[in-house]
């Protein structure tokens, strides 16, 4: 569940850029590491109390 979270969370903010007028386009795989996807892990994990 937290690496779902953690992706989830990730295309909102890609969604969020898109709304103000700043595509960055799609970010997949690795790349997602580089927009701070383990630390988003980590912290989902710890919320739902699986870290």
């Amino acid at each position: 569940m937290p690496m779902v979270a953690a992706g989830w969370h990730i295309c909102l903010d890609v969604a969020e850029w898109l709304l103000v007028g700043r595509p960055l386009g799609a970010i997949v795989g690795e790349e997602a590491k580089k927009y701070g996807w383990e630390e988003l892990r980590d912290a989902y994990a710890a919320r739902l109390g699986r870290g």
